[in-house]
């Protein structure tokens, strides 16, 4: 017989959002998508959201409370499990941002992340939080990436500003990583230093080598559109210091390409034969297949 694959943690969001209704809707249209998948979050929260989905003539969605993380794979299709947090205040107002409803959305991500460390779950997908909503609720973190930056570095007691991570967007064409998140515009373009570009291509780097099995082809998008242009645009000339080698970085040998303009890397990644691109707006790293 095989082993069950771990199954998948979906965590539920700010409960005065969206995120619950957008959970309900996924395991309601896309069955054989969700199958293997959990809710993570507050029962009463996730059954509202279901009522809410509820389209004339059809059934509303059962949700089920689960006593373990494998139970939910034998569960019917169209069904939502959930795997209930004690801690959590329960359903919120719509539209109302508070600090409950941060605290919960926070919880979620946090255990679905320790769950993740431990072994216990495959991945964990996050539903839309609310940046404020954290905040009031006193959490320390701006959004899922830092929280989920956190939650890696505490299991080993290791300060969170000596484990760095970066938000990666991808889909079937592109991957870009960014240098800079949830900053304002002024402190992104602040945030585009040597080092951090640097720090970039290096996590970009050992991450991709080992999701795609190979080493990624970089390339670095300029901050300004107009980046290049032999060095007349008033952005290049601006920055303190060079951009890292395009061939090697810190010893490690990595297939990158020159700073261009932002579109234009990203239309050169999409070329046949492209690897990867890296962007410097948010500084970012982007790669293709």
């Amino acid at each position: 017989m095989l082993p069950i694959a771990l199954p998948i943690a979906i965590t539920q969001g700010d409960p005065a959002g969206i995120g619950p209704e957008i959970v309900a809707k996924a395991f309601r249209d896309a069955p054989d998508l969700s199958r293997g998948c959990f809710a993570v979050g507050d029962l009463a929260t996730l059954r509202r959201a279901a009522r809410c989905i509820v389209a004339p003539g059809e059934p509303i969605l059962p949700v089920a409370q689960l006593t373990s993380l494998d139970e939910g794979q034998r569960l019917p299709s169209r069904c939502l499990p959930v795997w209930p947090l004690a801690e959590l205040n329960g359903p919120a107002p719509y539209g109302m941002v508070s600090g409950k409803a941060g605290q919960d959305a926070a919880a979620c991500v946090v255990w679905a992340a320790r769950a993740a460390l431990h072994g216990e779950i495959a991945a964990l997908v996050t539903a839309p939080l609310h940046k404020e909503a954290l905040s009031m609720a006193g959490v320390p973190f701006p959004g899922h990436t830092e929280l989920l930056q956190a939650g890696a570095a505490r299991p080993g007691g290791v300060d969170v500003r000596r484990m760095p991570g970066r938000l990666m967007l991808a889909n079937d064409e592109l991957r870009t990583v960014l240098v800079s998140i949830h900053v304002a515009l002024r402190e992104a373009i602040a945030a585009v230093t040597h080092e951090n570009v640097l720090q970039t291509l290096l996590i970009t780097h050992e991450a991709l080598g080992r999701m795609l099995g190979r080493a990624p082809r970089i390339a670095v998008a300029g901050l300004n559109p107009h980046a290049g242009e032999g060095g007349c645009s008033a952005a290049k000339k601006s920055m303190s210091s060079p951009p890292p080698s395009p061939r090697r970085v810190r010893g490690v040998s990595m297939p990158m390409v020159p700073s261009r303009p932002t579109r234009s890397s990203c239309v050169r990644a999409q070329a046949p034969g492209a690897r990867a691109s890296s962007t410097s707006w948010w500084p970012c790293t982007t790669t293709r297949g």
